[in-house]
């Protein structure tokens, strides 16, 4: 259910000049995108500790795969527990993709599944 955040966003979007927010479920999974905007650092604002684990710990793999590990690190991160439909759908990449990524990650000491096979899910290692 949308709350006043919502109209308060399209109301300053339209005041200030920029393009209405959308808003899209999938999955149950809420993205927000503001059209017009670009953000150029994927990784700002991540702490070194997420980033010194993918490039220091795996190596052979190339530079575009470890960007996407760490954004398997980011998601997960912020969401604890989690499995790899809703980080697919999140991260937009295949479900089996994800699996090999999760795979590398938990090979690597990075990560870890916690709990029984349908209810748990993936957090990194503390």
């Amino acid at each position: 259910m949308l709350g006043s955040g919502t109209l308060r966003m399209i109301r300053d979007c339209k005041k200030n000049g920029f393009r209405t927010p959308t808003w899209v479920e999938k999955d149950n999974i809420l993205r927000l995108t503001f059209p017009g905007f670009t953000h150029t650092k994927k990784n700002e604002g991540v702490n070194e500790g997420v980033n010194e684990g993918v490039n220091h710990e795996i190596e052979g793999v190339s530079e575009g795969v470890k960007q996407e590990l760490q954004q398997v690190l980011l998601f997960l991160k912020s969401n604890p527990l989690s499995k790899a439909p809703e980080m697919a759908t999140h991260i937009e990449k295949g479900v089996s993709t994800i699996e090999r990524y999760l795979k590398l990650l938990k090979d690597n000491g990075l990560i870890e599944y916690i709990g029984a096979p349908k209810t748990g899910g993936y957090q990194i290692k503390k």
